[in-house]
């Protein structure tokens, strides 16, 4: 799936609620499969935790 970047700029552009969210879902999507990747190599140990 892909969506043509001339129309997803114009999206950001026009509604920037969405523009936060759609940044928003990539940085968790990123972050969690960088946790799992670390996990793997026995860097599973978290400094913090969620509340």
């Amino acid at each position: 799936m892909s969506i043509p970047q001339n129309q997803l700029a114009v999206k950001f552009q026009q509604d920037v609620g969405f523009a936060s969210r759609f940044y928003r879902a990539i940085a968790t999507l990123f972050s969690n499969r960088l946790q799992g990747i670390l996990s793997q190599f026995g860097y599973g140990i978290r400094v913090y935790s969620q509340r």
